[in-house]
């Protein structure tokens, strides 16, 4: 698609700040390109981006391999009451954790959480 349309717009110095961020966070040196990310909500798409939930999924998939031995080894009745309820208490400490990334990323804020590592 043909970009032909410019337009000049004003923004405060936090704004700036804040694009100039995350275009340093995602590697991107065109700013026209990372305001494309954003208007278009294909930030999630962007190679910085990309690449952290890759390694999400790949850490969930093998936690998903763990839960599947661990739900085996329970029917087997190799389990306690309380190994159930424990396992029960990190797998909602896991989701709260991937609902509080998500939040995160769609608001900005896993950005600047990651400049302060």
């Amino acid at each position: 698609m043909a970009r032909s349309i410019q337009k000049t717009f004003h923004m405060t110095e936090e704004d700036w700040a804040r694009c100039e961020e995350g275009m340093a966070v995602l590697g991107m040196k065109k700013r026209s390109r990372f305001l494309q990310y954003l208007i278009r909500g294909d930030i999630m798409k962007a190679p910085d981006v990309a690449r952290e939930i890759g390694k999400l999924n790949y850490e969930i998939g093998k936690i998903g391999t763990n839960i599947n031995q661990i739900t085996r080894n329970n029917n087997s009745r190799l389990y306690s009451a309380d190994d159930r309820r424990q396992l029960m208490d990190g797998m909602k400490e896991i989701l709260e954790r991937i609902d509080t990334l998500e939040i995160e990323m769609r608001s900005g804020l896993w950005q600047s959480r990651r400049s302060d590592t």
